[in-house]
């Protein structure tokens, strides 16, 4: 899944932060696009195929393309949500994608993405020059932000600030010795203490995180062709070859020497 999502493009049809009224309804329509609806307040009932259902607070509705839906207010708890309607296709084929997602899931209140959506709204209304490309992008990304939703991955945005400060000294200092201790003294934390912050934020162990960070900037540097084996491990903060080749076959499924050979 994640691979055929990483190629895939969108065109937005509408979008809208909409506060129902009491009267507020969607008229019976088969659907040519994906209907992606955030609940943020309140709650309304939806028909989709047939099937009545009710969305509340906090739930992420998806409609598929193809589908018969209509919908109404619930007049003693009125609605407000964020409705997107697209097109989703693959890069390289040009077909229909599908989302790996339920009908309705329930994922509370997430800041992040209320704020993608508001920067959306905003450009949507402005419809200034290349708000479609601006539109389509945040579309992107309001997408691959239920993507790790759904696959229930940990997001760097709504980490703690100190696990934040350690990610972006790692990310500037991955090519040097590392180590929890000096990390945990940074942010003023026991290791004990800042292992489990980081797990809880990342779900990932330091050493873990660290590794991918490491190989994954070393098999950029030996597809670019320009530096051996040797090279690329100590630019990457490896001072070992033979674990550098050992770590980067675990994650990788390969060795680097063929990645070089490619």
């Amino acid at each position: 899944m994640r691979e055929s999502m990483d190629s895939i493009y969108v065109t937005m049809e509408y979008y809208n932060h909409r506060v129902c009224t009491p009267q507020w309804s969607i008229v019976p329509d088969r659907l040519h696009f994906i209907d992606i609806t955030y609940v943020v307040k309140g709650s309304a009932a939806y028909n989709v195929d047939g099937k009545m259902y009710t969305v509340k607070q906090g739930d992420i509705l998806c409609i598929p393309q193809g589908s018969n839906r209509w919908a109404r207010s619930d007049p003693d708890c009125l609605m407000e949500c964020y409705s997107m309607n697209f097109q989703l296709y693959d890069f390289y084929t040009h077909k229909d994608v599908k989302l790996p997602f339920e009908l309705i899931t329930h994922i509370g209140t997430r800041p992040h993405l209320i704020h993608l959506m508001d920067d959306l709204y905003r450009t949507w209304l402005l419809h200034e020059e290349g708000y479609q490309l601006r539109t389509n992008a945040y579309a992107l990304l309001i997408i691959s932000e239920l993507l790790s939703i759904n696959r229930n991955d940990y997001q760097l945005s709504n980490a703690d600030l100190r696990v934040r400060k350690v990610v972006d000294y790692i990310m500037q200092h991955y090519g040097e010795p590392l180590s929890i201790a000096m990390l945990a003294e940074m942010v003023h934390l026991n290791p004990v203490y800042l292992s489990s912050l980081f797990r809880k934020s990342l779900g990932s162990s330091v050493k873990q995180y660290i590794k991918r960070i490491r190989v994954n900037s070393a098999q950029f540097l030996l597809e670019e062709g320009i530096y051996n084996i040797t090279e690329v491990a100590t630019l990457c903060g490896f001072c070992d070859i033979y674990y550098f080749s050992r770590i980067f076959k675990q994650l990788k499924g390969v060795s680097p020497s063929t990645i070089i050979k490619k």
